[in-house]
């Protein structure tokens, strides 16, 4: 059973297993925002058990953001930094702002979103020689509150006042196409 973690602000941290939720609950770290249907029992007790739970105090984000394509189109919204247009995975590439044939690296601060059609009209050029603009520069993020959902098969109801539902609609539909 997996547990929706809060911030203090409300914010989705992370998913965490019931029996890490639980323990947070009970040690005063944490207070239960949600219950699921599901109960865990001890000899003379039940618990409803928690569904999203809420962290007490700052929180520190101690792990750093994969680097990885999937997420760099979800840093760009799986829109093309040329041309604006939200388009599919599958018609989408991920472009050296400065290219590798000049020298570009391979990292959060290089990489964009791009569709085939624009990453084909740039080549190895850098946007300036293309004659074309990026949207918006490129930044390493400290969060993807959605990545936590990428696998999940069934998105609790109870989650879904808590994460972005435009990504989440979004999520759902490239799991459902595989």
């Amino acid at each position: 059973m997996a547990v929706l973690l809060l911030d203090s602000s409300y914010e989705p941290l992370r998913v965490i297993g019931w029996k890490r939720a639980i323990y947070l609950v009970f040690s005063g770290k944490a207070e239960v925002v949600e219950e699921s249907e599901s109960e865990v029992r001890s000899a003379s007790q039940s618990w409803k058990l928690p569904s999203v739970i809420r962290q007490f105090g700052k929180f520190k984000r101690r792990e750093k953001v994969q680097f990885s394509r999937i997420n760099i189109y979800m840093r760009d919204g799986w829109t093309c930094q040329y041309c604006g247009d939200r388009k599919h995975t599958k018609e989408l590439t991920f472009d050296h702002v400065l290219p590798r044939a000049q020298g570009g690296k391979t990292s959060w601060t290089n990489v964009v979103t791009a569709c085939r059609g624009c990453n084909g009209d740039k080549a190895d050029m850098t946007p300036q020689q293309a004659g074309m603009k990026l949207i918006r520069e490129p930044v390493q993020p400290t969060w993807l509150p959605t990545q936590m959902v990428l696998r999940m098969k069934e998105v609790p109801e109870q989650w879904k006042t808590y994460i972005d539902e435009r990504s989440l609609m979004y999520w759902t539909a490239e799991l459902e196409s595989g």
